[in-house]
Protein backbone atom coordinates (compact mmCIF):
# COMPACT_ATOMS: atom_id res chain seq x y z
CA UNK A 1 0.00 0.00 0.00
CA UNK A 2 2.59 2.33 0.73
CA UNK A 3 4.44 1.68 -2.60
CA UNK A 4 1.51 2.79 -4.42
CA UNK A 5 1.42 6.11 -2.33
CA UNK A 6 4.90 7.14 -2.74
CA UNK A 7 4.17 6.30 -6.36
CA UNK A 8 1.34 8.66 -6.41
CA UNK A 9 3.03 10.83 -4.80
CA UNK A 10 6.08 10.96 -6.92
CA UNK A 11 3.44 11.37 -10.11
CA UNK A 12 1.45 14.63 -8.47
CA UNK A 13 5.70 15.74 -7.70
CA UNK A 14 6.51 15.48 -11.21
CA UNK A 15 3.20 16.88 -12.37
CA UNK A 16 3.68 20.46 -10.60
CA UNK A 17 7.28 20.21 -11.58
CA UNK A 18 6.04 20.00 -15.42
CA UNK A 19 3.42 22.72 -14.30
CA UNK A 20 6.34 24.77 -12.73
CA UNK A 21 8.70 24.58 -15.60
CA UNK A 22 6.16 25.30 -18.39
CA UNK A 23 5.10 28.25 -16.17
CA UNK A 24 8.63 30.06 -16.42
CA UNK A 25 9.04 29.18 -20.02
CA UNK A 26 5.95 31.24 -20.23
CA UNK A 27 6.98 33.83 -17.94
CA UNK A 28 9.90 33.92 -20.03
CA UNK A 29 8.52 33.87 -23.51
CA UNK A 30 6.08 36.47 -22.16
CA UNK A 31 9.05 39.16 -20.71
CA UNK A 32 10.89 38.38 -24.10
CA UNK A 33 7.57 39.69 -25.85
CA UNK A 34 7.74 42.67 -23.47
CA UNK A 35 11.34 43.51 -24.09
CA UNK A 36 10.29 43.84 -27.77
CA UNK A 37 7.75 46.24 -27.07
CA UNK A 38 9.35 48.00 -25.21
CA UNK A 39 12.08 48.51 -27.76
CA UNK A 40 9.87 48.96 -30.30
CA UNK A 41 8.24 51.73 -28.27
CA UNK A 42 11.51 53.02 -27.38
CA UNK A 43 12.35 53.39 -31.61
CA UNK A 44 8.74 55.03 -32.35
CA UNK A 45 9.51 58.02 -29.84
CA UNK A 46 12.81 58.50 -31.42
CA UNK A 47 12.15 58.49 -35.23
CA UNK A 48 8.99 60.39 -34.10
CA UNK A 49 10.87 63.51 -33.24
CA UNK A 50 13.42 63.39 -35.92
CA UNK A 51 12.83 66.05 -38.57
CA UNK A 52 11.59 64.51 -41.83
CA UNK A 53 13.29 67.29 -43.62
CA UNK A 54 16.58 66.05 -42.36
CA UNK A 55 15.86 62.56 -42.79
CA UNK A 56 14.41 62.71 -45.49
CA UNK A 57 16.67 65.30 -47.49
CA UNK A 58 19.63 63.63 -46.14
CA UNK A 59 21.15 66.41 -45.23
CA UNK A 60 24.59 66.81 -43.69
CA UNK A 61 24.33 68.13 -39.61
CA UNK A 62 26.68 70.83 -41.03
CA UNK A 63 23.91 72.74 -43.17
CA UNK A 64 21.51 73.13 -39.82
CA UNK A 65 20.71 75.94 -37.51
CA UNK A 66 22.75 75.38 -34.22
CA UNK A 67 19.44 74.83 -32.50
CA UNK A 68 18.23 72.22 -35.04
CA UNK A 69 21.75 70.84 -34.92
CA UNK A 70 21.19 70.66 -30.95
CA UNK A 71 17.78 68.94 -31.56
CA UNK A 72 19.13 66.39 -34.01
CA UNK A 73 22.02 65.33 -31.86
CA UNK A 74 19.87 65.31 -28.98
CA UNK A 75 17.46 62.47 -30.35
CA UNK A 76 20.68 60.82 -32.04
CA UNK A 77 21.95 60.25 -28.82
CA UNK A 78 18.49 58.38 -28.02
CA UNK A 79 18.88 56.54 -31.20
CA UNK A 80 22.39 55.20 -30.64
CA UNK A 81 21.59 54.11 -26.73
CA UNK A 82 19.07 52.06 -28.09
CA UNK A 83 20.98 50.55 -30.34
CA UNK A 84 23.41 49.91 -27.96
CA UNK A 85 21.04 48.79 -25.89
CA UNK A 86 19.91 46.11 -28.27
CA UNK A 87 22.99 45.07 -29.29
CA UNK A 88 23.57 44.02 -25.55
CA UNK A 89 20.33 42.22 -25.60
CA UNK A 90 21.71 40.08 -28.94
CA UNK A 91 25.18 39.70 -26.68
CA UNK A 92 23.19 38.18 -23.85
CA UNK A 93 21.23 36.27 -26.05
CA UNK A 94 18.14 37.82 -25.14
CA UNK A 95 16.77 38.09 -28.38
CA UNK A 96 16.58 35.74 -31.46
CA UNK A 97 18.35 36.21 -33.65
CA UNK A 98 15.39 36.46 -36.12
CA UNK A 99 14.86 40.10 -33.91
CA UNK A 100 19.00 40.63 -34.40
CA UNK A 101 18.46 40.71 -37.85
CA UNK A 102 15.84 42.93 -37.97
CA UNK A 103 17.08 45.57 -35.74
CA UNK A 104 20.98 45.55 -37.57
CA UNK A 105 18.94 45.43 -40.96
CA UNK A 106 17.37 49.16 -39.60
CA UNK A 107 20.82 50.26 -38.13
CA UNK A 108 22.55 49.44 -41.38
CA UNK A 109 20.03 51.62 -43.08
CA UNK A 110 19.94 54.24 -40.70
CA UNK A 111 23.64 54.42 -41.31
CA UNK A 112 23.36 54.67 -45.07
CA UNK A 113 21.97 58.52 -44.41
CA UNK A 114 24.47 61.17 -43.71
CA UNK A 115 22.65 62.47 -40.86
CA UNK A 116 23.36 59.29 -38.85
CA UNK A 117 27.03 59.01 -39.99
CA UNK A 118 27.57 62.58 -39.18
CA UNK A 119 25.93 62.01 -35.89
CA UNK A 120 27.86 59.11 -35.06
CA UNK A 121 31.24 60.27 -35.42
CA UNK A 122 30.32 63.40 -33.73
CA UNK A 123 28.63 61.41 -30.60
CA UNK A 124 31.14 58.18 -29.83
CA UNK A 125 33.59 61.32 -29.36
CA UNK A 126 32.09 61.54 -25.70
CA UNK A 127 29.80 58.50 -25.18
CA UNK A 128 31.26 55.30 -23.68
CA UNK A 129 29.74 52.56 -25.71
CA UNK A 130 32.57 50.97 -25.27
CA UNK A 131 35.03 49.74 -28.29
CA UNK A 132 33.28 46.44 -29.67
CA UNK A 133 30.30 48.08 -29.75
CA UNK A 134 31.81 51.35 -31.93
CA UNK A 135 33.68 48.69 -34.24
CA UNK A 136 30.18 47.26 -34.74
CA UNK A 137 28.46 50.96 -35.35
CA UNK A 138 32.00 52.27 -37.21
CA UNK A 139 31.31 49.14 -39.20
CA UNK A 140 27.69 50.27 -40.24
CA UNK A 141 28.95 53.34 -40.82
CA UNK A 142 31.64 52.64 -43.12
CA UNK A 143 29.69 49.32 -45.59
CA UNK A 144 29.01 50.30 -49.24
CA UNK A 145 26.92 53.25 -49.75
Amino acid sequence: MNEYLVIIQTLIMLIALGAYIKSNRDKHEYQKIQNINEFTQRYSDIVYNFSEKIIIEDLPIASLNEYDKYKLIREMRRYFDLCFDEYMMQKREYITEDVWSVWRGGMRRAMERKPFRDSWTILKKDTAYGDEFDTFMDGLKNKKR
